[in-house]
């Protein structure tokens, strides 16, 4: 068994991503807010993504596997973060559906593109397994800047959703949630802005350190979720 470190993120955020996905289904089912349905999406196709991406390895170091595997997880990855557009359509363009369909055909144009640039380029160059000489496991992977650009534009998405979350907490009441929303927009911010400017930068240079900071971002904004709540229940004392 070997868990590559450039992915060590969709191992860690995958309990996320399965509350995430619980959660937005069982409001939707309670509430009927087609918001929570697109967060629940979210949710249940990145959890799918992640065990596709992270499966593999785990069980092989076949490099058909691999390469096949990776295809499918970027496909499930893009249209996850198809809902994700969605859901920020739905939160910063509530009353103008005309525009919000025109976002969400450009969108599925990107996720036609970057589905082209995943087979074309997973099937020329295969995904590998290799060991590095301190011992650690890293999948090896060819990326174009068409694809990456396109990745980044997918999530753009996180982005938006944050300012969105952001510009809602002074209505809130409750503490707990305030800290919820200020620490789910951090971490969007956050692993939405390393995908944005990743085009920019050298993919082999930054592969393991992006990989280790959407990791601890995802592990912090479970902690703050799971612990907010729990933080503000006390009631003061006299």
């Amino acid at each position: 068994m070997h868990i590559p470190t450039n992915g060590i993120h969709w191992y860690l955020g995958l309990p996320l991503m399965l509350f995430i996905a619980v959660r937005g289904i069982y409001l939707y089912k309670k509430n009927k807010s087609t918001l929570d349905l697109y967060f629940g999406m979210v949710g249940v196709f990145f959890s799918l993504c992640f065990i596709t991406y992270g499966l593999p390895p785990l069980i092989s170091d076949n490099s058909t596997l691999l390469t096949y595997s990776t295809i499918l997880a970027d496909i499930l990855q893009f249209v996850a973060l198809f809902f994700m557009w969605l859901a920020a359509v739905r939160l910063i363009l509530p009353k103008n559906k005309a525009l919000g369909f025109v976002v969400i055909a450009i969108d599925l144009v990107f996720i036609g593109l970057g589905t082209y640039f995943s087979i074309t380029e997973n099937l020329a160059y295969p995904v590998t397994l290799v060991q590095s000489s301190n011992g650690s496991w890293s999948l090896i992977y060819q990326f174009s800047f068409g694809y990456q650009a396109v990745t980044a534009l997918q999530y753009l998405s996180f982005i938006l959703v944050a300012l969105a979350f952001l510009s809602r907490i002074g209505s809130v009441k409750s503490n707990s949630q305030k800290v919820r929303l200020a620490s789910i927009s951090a971490v969007l911010f956050l692993v939405g802005g390393i995908y944005v400017v990743q085009p920019f930068l050298a993919q082999p240079t930054v592969a393991i350190p992006r990989a280790m900071f959407i990791a601890f971002s995802l592990v912090v904004a479970s902690l703050f979720i799971i612990l907010a709540p729990l933080a503000f229940s006390k009631k003061p004392t006299k």
